[in-house]
Order: C-alpha cells, then sequence, then structure tokens
C-alpha cells in the first residue's frame, strides 16, 4: 500500500501495522524505543491518550512529554548500589558470626550433658508433683463423698422421725427392736452381707444422733430433764441455756458438715498449686526435651549436620525465622522443622516437614515428612536460600496442596562472587547511561527542533488563510476536508 496510508488514522491492515503512531487500530501495536532505558511495545491504543507511557515520549506527539528515560537508569544505578551494600554488610559480619557459632559449637557436647541431667532431675519432681495432684484429687473426693452420705443421712434421720411422730400420734408407738428386721435379718450366721443404704444412713447419722432405740416421747422427756439440771448447774456461771436433744444433734451435724467443707476447700486450694506447680514441668520439661532432641541431631555422629559450604549457616542452628504473617504465620528452623500456624492462635502448630537436607548447591533447604495431608500424603516444604540484609522469610505460600514454598533471605549467604556481580552491573549501567547522555540529549533536540519546525509551519498556515481572507469559518473547514 501506499506509503501515505501509514499513520493517517485510519486502519488499513488487518493487524494494525500501518498505524504504529496512531490508536485508530485497537489491536495494533507500538514500539517504545525508550533510549536509556527498557525498550517495550504496547497497545496503539495508548497513542495520543494524553499520558506519556513512553519514557522517551513517542506515544504523543512531539514536545508532548518530557524525556523521563534517564532517571530510570537512575532507578537501576540505585538498586544496584543498595545491592552492593547488603552484600558488603553481610560478607563483613558473617565471618565473625561463624567464628562465634564454631566456638559454640565446641560447647554443645557440655550443654547436651547438662540438660539431661536436668531432665532427670525435673522428671523426679515431675512424678512427685504427679503424686501430689492425685493424692489432692483423692482427698477432694472423699471429702465430697462424706459431704454427700452426710446430707443423705440428715434427710433419713428426718424421715424417721417424722415416721415417728406420726405412729406416736396415730397411737401404734414404735418397736425400735423390729426396726431394720427384714429379709436380710434372717442370713445365715456368719455369712457377710452388703451394708443397704438405709444402714448407712443410719451408721453415718449415728454420728451425731442420740437414737438408742428408745422412742420420741422418751428421748425428749430425758433431753428436758438433762437441760433443766445443765441449766441449775451452769445458771450460776452465767453461760447461755443448754441445747435440746434435737438442738444438740442439729448443732452436731453442722459442726460435721463443716468440718468436711473445710477438708474440701484447703484440699481444693492445694491441689490448684500443685496442678500450677505440675503445669510449669510439664512445660520446662518440654522445652528441655525440644533442646535436648535438637543437640542430639545436630551431634548425630552417624550422619553430622551439614551448615553449608565453610558452616556458613552455622549461627542459624536452633534458631527460627518467621514472616509474621497477616493471616497465616509460617515458621522456619534450619536443621529442625518448618511449621505454620495461624496469626490468632500461634500456639496450635501445623508441622510443614521436617529437616531433611540441601538441594540445588545449597541453595534450597528441603523438608519432608510433615503432618499427614490424607491423599496428598506427609506435607513438605521447600526454601530457597538467598543473599539478604536480615533473616526474614520474604516470601510463604502453599502454591499446591500440602506443597509448600519458602524464600529464607539471610546475610550469611551473601558471597564475594554476588559482590563482584553486582558491582560490575553497576558499572556496566554507569557507562552505558553516560554513552546514552548524548544520544538522549539528540534526540530531545531533534523532538524540540520537530516541534519548532511543526509551530512555524502551522503559524505560516495561518497567516497564508488569513491573508486569503479566511477566518476559520465553515469554507475553511470545507477547504480543509
Amino acid at each position: 500500500m501506499p506509503y501515505s496510508y501509514v499513520n493517517d488514522n485510519y486502519c488499513d491492515c488487518p493487524d494494525g501495522s500501518d498505524e504504529p503512531g496512531t490508536s485508530a487500530c485497537y489491536y495494533g501495536r507500538i514500539f517504545c524505543k525508550n533510549t536509556g532505558s527498557t525498550p517495550k511495545i504496547m497497545s496503539t491504543a495508548f497513542v495520543d491518550d494524553g499520558v506519556c507511557d513512553c519514557c522517551d515520549g513517542s506515544d504523543e506527539p512531539a514536545g508532548a512529554c518530557v524525556h523521563t528515560c534517564m532517571d530510570h537508569t537512575a532507578w537501576e544505578v540505585q538498586a544496584l548500589q543498595d545491592k552492593i551494600a547488603v552484600v558488603s554488610a553481610g560478607l563483613s559480619s558473617a565471618a565473625e558470626r561463624v567464628a562465634d557459632a564454631r566456638a559454640a559449637r565446641q560447647l554443645w557436647p557440655e550443654r547436651r550433658r547438662l540438660v539431661e541431667a536436668d531432665v532427670a532431675s525435673k522428671e523426679a519432681a515431675l512424678l512427685e508433683a504427679q503424686v501430689g495432684k492425685a493424692a489432692g484429687e483423692a482427698a477432694i473426693k472423699e471429702a465430697t463423698s462424706e459431704q454427700s452420705e452426710l446430707m443423705a443421712a440428715r434427710s433419713a434421720t428426718k424421715k424417721d422421725k417424722e415416721e415417728q411422730k406420726q405412729l406416736l400420734a396415730e397411737g401404734t408407738g414404735v418397736d425400735s427392736g423390729a426396726e431394720g428386721q427384714g429379709p436380710a435379718a434372717a442370713d445365715e450366721p456368719g455369712k457377710e452381707r452388703e451394708e443397704t443404704a438405709e444402714e448407712r444412713a443410719r451408721r453415718v447419722a449415728s454420728r451425731w444422733t442420740t437414737d438408742t432405740g428408745e422412742s420420741e416421747a422418751e428421748v425428749a422427756d430425758e433431753g428436758h430433764a438433762e437441760a433443766e439440771v445443765a441449766a441449775v448447774d451452769e445458771g450460776a456461771a452465767g453461760e447461755a441455756p443448754v441445747l435440746n436433744a434435737e438442738e444438740a444433734e442439729e448443732a452436731r451435724f453442722l459442726e460435721l458438715l463443716k468440718g468436711t467443707t473445710t477438708r474440701v476447700t484447703e484440699a481444693s486450694k492445694t491441689l490448684g498449686e500443685t496442678t500450677r506447680v505440675l503445669q510449669a514441668l510439664e512445660s520446662e520439661m518440654e522445652s528441655l526435651r525440644r533442646e535436648q532432641a535438637g543437640l542430639d541431631k545436630l551431634l548425630g555422629e552417624a550422619a553430622p549436620t551439614d551448615f553449608g559450604p565453610g558452616d556458613a549457616l552455622l549461627p542459624l542452628a536452633g534458631k527460627c525465622v518467621g514472616d509474621g504473617g497477616s493471616h497465616f504465620v509460617y515458621e522456619v528452623c534450619l536443621f529442625d522443622a518448618a511449621h505454620q500456624s495461624l496469626k490468632y492462635r500461634p500456639q496450635q502448630k501445623t508441622n510443614l516437614g521436617h529437616w531433611a537436607g540441601f538441594a540445588e548447591d545449597h541453595t534450597v533447604a528441603l523438608f519432608e515428612g510433615g503432618e499427614d495431608c490424607g491423599l496428598r500424603g506427609a506435607r513438605r516444604t521447600r526454601v530457597r536460600l538467598e543473599c539478604g540484609a536480615e533473616e526474614k522469610l520474604t516470601s510463604a505460600g502453599e502454591p499446591e496442596v500440602c506443597a509448600y514454598e519458602a524464600t529464607l533471605a539471610t546475610p550469611l549467604l551473601c558471597t564475594h562472587a554476588e559482590l563482584i556481580k553486582a558491582q560490575d552491573e553497576l558499572a556496566s549501567v554507569l557507562q552505558r547511561r553516560e554513552e546514552l547522555s548524548a544520544v538522549v540529549a539528540e534526540e530531545v533536540a531533534e523532538s524540540a527542533a520537530r516541534a519548532a519546525e511543526d509551530a512555524s509551519r502551522q503559524a505560516a498556515e495561518d497567516s497564508a488563510r488569513r491573508a486569503a481572507g479566511i477566518d476559520g469559518g465553515e469554507g475553511a473547514v470545507k477547504k480543509e476536508l
């Protein structure tokens, strides 16, 4: 097609290739040269839209955009400078940290011996606390049972007295000698039988009642007589009157009930203290056993732990790094295990795998055999290791069901090779920036010249139209069309 069809604001080619400088074809593409930065290809829909999408301004009319490509190069320079600072700081601190960790490793055997001794002593104290807790629970159970028996016996005693009063009122009397007789009385001599509930109630009630088989009236008469004698004897001393038999029984019952209540209270208090001690001991034991297991793993004689080239990651032994997520919280403990928990339930951790070694030349840490995940098998985790300003999980997630991935940054993995590479990249960017500065200046000058030329031509055309008497009315529009 004629070259005049290019950028005529009409889409002639099906692929839009004839309109790279206009937005006539919504599926067309425009190439941004972006000298001094990164070239890119984008939709022609962004052409002449009043927004400078290309840093060299090639998507808009000449002079409409400021050339900012060199600013992009400045950001690249700053990023490389920051990386060089991080790697340098990591290298300067890593050597000292590894040396300290190696010195600490020499103390691991002694520490394991001390932990084992501490575990043994704590086990004895833990057993003593467990026995004390069991004894406290038994004491509470016994006192509570006695309270229940007292209350049941009291109810049975009151019932008996009411029945006696009813019989006396009816004039039939009570044959106390026959009381308690029944089928059980015909048991063979010497043969033991279980105590009935009624008999147990009477036995318990006998601890405070004065029931000797006499009638209610006789007991009452004797009680009144004793009260009169006691009142005469004690009246001279100015003491309170003696209680009658029924009141005395009630007082003795309350005294016994108070005693059992006091025992329950004291036993509960002791049990609470023993339980707190037991919980503290269990927590200490759990921590000690976890430390003991970790030391046993690190000091394994059959397969010594690999801490990376030159023991580079030795300072992370026994330490965990988390990401502090907003919902799920991930935690990686190199040489031990990886875990996941909910932010609001940090104590309920899911095991994502146990330490399984390194892969890909010590750039990936593997964790296998975590908690079961149904048909998916055991959970597993891959942790990408990289150089960073501090120990931190920069990313963590579950890209596949029960298969987790994370990235752990640490200054311990910063290498001299990485430093040299960053320095070379910076030198290359600075050199390229210097070379491109002249090119960019030339492009800016050309763009300004084109803009000035277009403005001059437009001014000349306007002047010619005015000279011909065309002032921009309807005739001018028709002529332009």
